[in-house]
């Protein structure tokens, strides 16, 4: 199985994201890691010892452009 890979949370992602949320037609103009001090939690920590893949939180920071959203 093909995980997602944590470059793939860019732009595109995110307006899908949005396009199915509240936000249908939002533009999403820039994607940055927020850089915010968070220990390990214990599920990520278990569970990262076992598989491959990215598992935890990952926050970001979207610049969206929703016009008239």
């Amino acid at each position: 199985m093909r995980w997602l890979q944590l470059d793939e949370l860019d732009a595109q992602f995110f307006e899908s994201a949005l396009g199915h949320s509240a936000m249908p037609g939002a533009k999403v103009t820039h994607v940055e890691a927020a850089h915010i001090p968070m220990g390990p939690s214990v599920l990520s920590e278990l569970t990262s010892r076992t598989v491959k893949k990215a598992v935890g939180l990952f926050p970001m920071q979207l610049r969206v452009d929703h016009g008239d959203v």
